[in-house]
């Protein structure tokens, strides 16, 4: 079996997925599987992941309506458990269809974990804008009440071992959110798991408009989640939801903001 199983969620990623899956398989570690599940994409997603699958490291399945045999779509936390119960290694890794890795990324983050027995690794990361600026962010040591408040983890910079991912049960992630569900999936973690902080930069996480980490429908999720483990929920509902987007609406009233 392999050490460690690489996760993909992916969904309408063929600008991206090409250039995510060479950053995986130019990884100086080699002992991994990569299980690519496929959110029902409607675009040249999975002709591409064909075209990737002479690496005998990639598995890829794919979400489709059992009647028609179309595309069937059912969301990114369902579809990171369905990753989770195809995962055969000791550790999992997930990387987002338009992030990358620097090619030492699993091997650093897995001699850390050995070293420190530790159950998650976390690393520091790029943050690449749409215009292709650069951006390293450093993170602090591990602190489960500042992740409460804020989520500061990049999902693709991170190792977790499975014994701590199986202590969630089948449904690591919360299907009801429509997104955040990676930051209530590390609070959890965090408050029973040993978490490690890693001070080198191993991976690219790339801001666009075509994500889902935008909107009001991402900013209802994240206040969902921020309700779960914090007192003043008026106050994040004032500054992060109802503040900003009463501005919005107030300077350009012909525009969605849910998306």
């Amino acid at each position: 079996m392999p050490k460690i199983s690489v996760l993909l969620p992916i969904r309408n990623a063929e600008s991206y997925v090409e250039r995510c899956l060479q950053s995986v398989f130019d990884q100086t570690l080699s002992d991994f599987e990569m299980v690519a599940v496929d959110d029902g994409s409607t675009d040249d997603t999975l002709r591409k992941l064909d075209g990737l699958s002479s690496d005998t490291r990639l598995r890829v399945f794919t979400n489709r309506n059992m009647a028609s045999g179309k595309p069937l779509h059912v969301g990114l936390a369902r579809v990171c458990n369905q990753a989770l119960a195809l995962a055969r290694g000791d550790y999992v890794a997930f990387i987002a269809h338009d992030d990358l890795w620097l090619p030492t990324k699993l091997e650093r983050e897995l001699s850390t974990a050995r070293a420190h027995g530790a159950d998650v690794i976390f690393s520091d990361f790029i943050l690449r804008s749409e215009t292709g600026v650069d951006s390293v962010i450093h993170i602090s040591e591990f602190d489960v009440t500042r992740l409460k408040r804020e989520c500061y983890i990049n999902a693709s910079g991170a190792l977790i071992s499975r014994a701590a991912i199986n202590r969630l049960g089948e449904k690591a992630f919360d299907e009801s959110l429509y997104s955040a569900m990676d930051w209530d999936f590390w609070i959890r973690l965090g408050q029973f798991d040993k978490f490690e902080h890693l001070a080198e930069t191993l991976s690219i996480y790339t801001r666009h408009r075509g994500q889902i980490a935008r909107g009001l429908r991402h900013e209802l999720a994240k206040y969902k989640v921020y309700s779960r483990y914090n007192k003043g929920r008026v106050r994040y509902a004032l500054t992060v939801l109802i503040k900003p987007y009463l501005s919005r609406i107030l300077h350009y009233p012909w525009k969605l903001i849910w998306h």
